[in-house]
């Protein structure tokens, strides 16, 4: 595993009615089996996940959850060639660390164990509840991009291929992107849409729409590098807002025991709390509890 940890927040948005608070949720998909094979769930066609281990502090539940890929594993690379590999699978690994007063988590980031698929796991785990996660940004970003008006859009796309298909505008975009990469065989897209010299405006509401894919709707989870808006405003105050960079987020590398599993979720269950008292007053102002 990479032993460079980022952590970015998030808030989970039940989108079930009665859906019960994360650390209800997170603890009764522990509490299904003392085995963690007991604890798998297939969340679609050949995506298995699990919770791994729970832990409590100080109103904060810490859970590990885990892809389990078995299908599909890359051959051993000796010095005299590959050879298979005869493991009885591969663990991508992910720590949130929640905390109930706030209904905030910090999340590890892991795009082999997306946090989008860890709720998933939870309403397969009991269909009384459903969430999806909105994103913590920084206290200015969509401040000042609401503001203004935007002039152009900036897009950095990794595997555009694998972008959701979705309806109406945004969903030309996604179509767009798929297309281009397929034609050009490309592992990643620039795309640029601006007013160049002209006077006026993009359309708001197209550019709100691709901002809500990319960070709350069903792009969240996808690896888009760059997603930067420019703005004008009559008053000032215009220029460029990265949303990616704007993003609530921290980053450090640590020094992970390659054999000890416990230890290494150990570490990163440290870190990640670490990064939640870092930020804790920020969002207890700025995001309080939902009510």
């Amino acid at each position: 595993m990479d032993n460079i940890v980022r952590v970015r927040f998030f808030r989970p948005v039940p989108i079930v009615a009665g859906s019960a608070s994360l650390t209800v949720a997170l603890q009764e998909a522990f509490d299904r089996s003392s085995s963690a094979r007991d604890r798998e769930i297939e969340v679609f066609p050949g995506v298995v996940v699990r919770i791994e281990r729970l832990r409590r502090r100080d109103g904060f539940t810490d859970a590990e959850i885990v892809r389990v890929q078995r299908g599909n594993i890359p051959p051993e690379a000796r010095d005299d060639g590959l050879v298979p590999l005869t493991i009885g699978g591969l663990g991508h690994s992910t720590v949130i660390s929640y905390n109930d007063a706030l209904d905030v988590m910090a999340v590890q980031v892991n795009h082999q164990m997306p946090i989008g698929r860890a709720m998933d796991y939870l309403a397969k785990s009991n269909r009384a509840n459903g969430y999806r996660v909105d994103p913590l940004v920084q206290r200015d970003a969509w401040e000042r991009y609401n503001r203004g008006r935007p002039r152009k859009l900036r897009l950095v796309i990794a595997n555009p291929e694998n972008l959701p298909a979705v309806e109406g505008q945004v969903g030309a975009l996604s179509d767009m992107s798929r297309r281009l990469a397929e034609m050009a065989d490309a592992p990643m897209i620039t795309m640029e849409i601006g007013m160049g010299s002209r006077g006026g405006s993009l359309s708001k509401n197209f550019i709100d729409g691709v901002l809500q894919f990319f960070t709350n709707g069903e792009g969240r989870e996808h690896d888009v590098r760059q997603m930067r808006v420019t703005t004008t405003s009559d008053e000032g105050g215009g220029g460029a807002i990265d949303f990616l960079d704007d993003v609530l987020q921290s980053k450090t590398t640590l020094d992970l025991p390659p054999t000890d599993t416990e230890a290494h979720f150990e570490r990163r269950r440290s870190y990640v709390g670490a990064c939640f008292e870092e930020h804790i007053e920020y969002i207890r102002e700025v995001y309080g509890r939902r009510e």
